[in-house]
């Protein structure tokens, strides 16, 4: 279950904090479906950094061609 960011610019519910809930607070205050439906809070959801491997690019990266007799060439 994510955390909540709130972005209800002033209105709220009363009982619910006006201000980004933790995760204990989402399940406290009826889940993440029901706070998203109010309009006054967005789940926030962990981004996946990619990192990119040192030294590759796509020019190491080229077409396998076959030819007419069924090697392969690299190059």
């Amino acid at each position: 279950m994510p955390k909540m960011k709130y972005i209800g610019k002033g209105r709220w519910l009363r009982g619910v904090p006006a201000r980004d809930l933790s995760i204990e607070e989402v399940k406290k205050h009826g889940g993440v479906k029901a706070l998203e439906q109010t309009g006054l809070y967005k789940a926030v959801r962990k981004r996946i950094k990619v990192k990119k491997s040192p030294g590759l690019d796509n020019k190491q990266f080229l077409p396998v061609k076959e030819m007419d007799t069924g090697e392969v060439d690299n190059g």
